[in-house]
Parts: C-alpha cells; sequence; structure tokens
C-alpha cells in the first residue's frame, strides 16, 4: 500500500513567475502566490513500510498567502489514530524561500515573517483514546504569540467502554481549555536547537474530569514517576519561565478496589503558579528547583493553600510540600476507602 495524496485549489493565483529559473535550474521563483480555499488530503502508511520522502524543488516566493485552507493528514488505523485535521486555515508568509543546499538554522533561513490562524483544528491521538479539538488558533512571529481558543481532550468511548479498552488500571480523562495564551515563544531555539522555550504560558477557565477503577488489576512493576522523572524523560528540552493557571475545575472519580460506588473528589477555583518549568541540562547550572504554587476550594467548603518545591536534577524525585486546608465535611471522602 502507497501513501495517497489529494489536492484540490479552487482559485490559484500566480505573479511574477519567473521562467527562466524554473527552466534552467528548476527553480519555482515568483513575487506572490495565492490559493483560495485549497484542499489537501494525506493518507500515511504505517512507519514500517514508509520510505525517506525526496528534497522538494527549490522555491521562492515574496509574498505565500493561504485562505480557508483544509489539510488533513490522516493514518487508516482503527479511529484514525496519529491522525490531524486543520480546517479553515490561513497563512501569510513573507520572503518564503527553501533552498535545499542551505541546512535552515533559523527561521530567517525559511522565511521572514509567519503569520497562522484557522479554526477547527482536530488530532486524533496514536492509541486512538482521545482527540484533542481546537476551535481557534492563531500563532504571530513578530510578537513571539500564540493563541488558542476552546481547547479539548475528548474521549473516545465514556467512562464505562473506557474500562472494556484497557487491560491494566488507567484514568480517563475528559478536559477543556477555555483559552491558553504563550508569549515569548522562541521558534529560533525550536529550530536550531530543538529546545521549546516561552517565557510564558498562560491558561485560564481549564476543567478536567478523571476517573480510575481500581477493581481493576494494576500493571505488574508500574511506577508512577513524579514530576522530575516525567519532565527528563520528554521527547524534546524545554523551558518555560512561568506557567499561570486562572479558574480551575479538576474532579477526580474512583472506585475502590472493593467499591459499589465510585467516590468523587473535586478542586474549585484553583489558581496556579510554575515556575522554572524546564529539563534543560544548561538551564538547571542556573536554577535547579521548580515551584509549584496553588490555592482553590476543595469539595466546596475547604479553602486550601498548596506549595510544592522539586529539586529538578534529585535523581530520587526529591520534593518538599507545605499545605493547608481549611473546615470541611471529611465524610464526602468515605466512598474512596
Amino acid at each position: 500500500h502507497s501513501n495517497t495524496f489529494d489536492l484540490h485549489i479552487p482559485i490559484m493565483k500566480i505573479k511574477g513567475l519567473v521562467t527562466e529559473h524554473l527552466l534552467d535550474n528548476g527553480w519555482f521563483n515568483m513575487d506572490s502566490l495565492i490559493l483560495h480555499e485549497p484542499i489537501i488530503k494525506y493518507g500515511i502508511k504505517k512507519q514500517s513500510d514508509r520510505t525517506k520522502p525526496s528534497n522538494p524543488p527549490n522555491i521562492k516566493i515574496n509574498n505565500l498567502s493561504v485562505f480557508d485552507g483544509n489539510i488533513g493528514l490522516h493514518k487508516s488505523d482503527l479511529n484514525f489514530g496519529d491522525s490531524i485535521f486543520l480546517n479553515k486555515l490561513n497563512l501569510s508568509v513573507e520572503e518564503f524561500i527553501y533552498d535545499s543546499l542551505i541546512r535552515v538554522e533559523f527561521s530567517h533561513h525559511l522565511f521572514k515573517s509567519l503569520d497562522i490562524s484557522g479554526r477547527q483544528f482536530e488530532y486524533t491521538l496514536p492509541d486512538s483514546l482521545y482527540k484533542v479539538r481546537l476551535s481557534e488558533y492563531s500563532y504571530n512571529h513578530v510578537n513571539k504569540t500564540i493563541d488558542l481558543s476552546n481547547l479539548k481532550l475528548i474521549p473516545i468511548y465514556n467512562r464505562g467502554e473506557f474500562q472494556s479498552k484497557i487491560d491494566y488500571q488507567q484514568d480517563w480523562f475528559d478536559g477543556s481549555i477555555q483559552h491558553i495564551n504563550i508569549s515569548g515563544f522562541e521558534i529560533d531555539s525550536l529550530i536550531s536547537n530543538e529546545l521549546l522555550q516561552m517565557e510564558s504560558l498562560s491558561v485560564t477557565d481549564f476543567t478536567l474530569d478523571t476517573h480510575r477503577d481500581k477493581r481493576i488489576p494494576r500493571k505488574e512493576g508500574e511506577y508512577k514517576a513524579l514530576p522530575q522523572t516525567l519532565m527528563s524523560k520528554a521527547p524534546i528540552r524545554m523551558i518555560i519561565d512561568t506557567i499561570n493557571v486562572y479558574n480551575a475545575f479538576v474532579s477526580h472519580s474512583e472506585f475502590s478496589e472493593t467499591g459499589t460506588l465510585p467516590g468523587t473528589l473535586f478542586f474549585q477555583q484553583i489558581d496556579a503558579r510554575i515556575t522554572n518549568f524546564t529539563n534543560d541540562s544548561l538551564r538547571l547550572l542556573t536554577d535547579q528547583h521548580m515551584i509549584f504554587d496553588a490555592a482553590g476550594v476543595l469539595l466546596e467548603t475547604g479553602d486550601f493553600n498548596l506549595s510544592v518545591d522539586f529539586d529538578l536534577t534529585s535523581k530520587d524525585d526529591q520534593y518538599s510540600l507545605r499545605g493547608s486546608v481549611g473546615d470541611m465535611d471529611l465524610t464526602e471522602l468515605n466512598d474512596f476507602l
């Protein structure tokens, strides 16, 4: 089975195409390229069947614009796991250039400016258990900002169906974030050093519902890693100076090993702040502590405050914790026992 590629462009406008460059050395050199409502569908084979793609031709476009594009990169696996769909994509690129002889190390090797926006982004996770859906998104290269609206983690199966899809205990999630703002996003660090770097990430109106059934057996030898281990094993290096969370709600329901009804625990009106979120070895030479501070309400009555200091260089995941909870009714926790 081979990859499939479908392309439909209702309106395409090209201005200033230099035909001599195209005929003499294969360069696509033009003043402007405008695509209206292009539809691109790319079906991907399984990883083991893929061959290394050939290099695209050399391209130079002074102004590249895409309006209301629809792009789909999909796999034919069950539930289209690891598939991406972008709808209503708008793209504006100034002085775009691709030269196969130039090693791309910085954004200016590819473009002078870049603006991306769109609606209805959707990604099905590789395990085919969840979808990520995004209503609106935008990236401004000059301002180094990313804005995301109405982000949702959608379970493909409900809580009951989910339990029949897993062999061992695993948390079920259903979450949404009304707005995410990223500032100080350094795209050059990502391109040249494979380092995800930003000054701040702000999350507003975050809601998360989780569930676990402890009547299902645990995977033997499974270790639930703490943040330090999880961050050190992340596939990419990261530096995020500050993460702010505003007005979050987190709910967790759980069947105990012998329970017949699930217990529910929830936190609301959470405001939180994380500083020095990083797994970068050079950054850790100057600051090895990640601080997490949070405040909110537990089970509607118990005001709580929490502060955790994570030693990011600790080999055994050391951390120190301080916290307090106000008066509350502890009988709400009986179903967890």
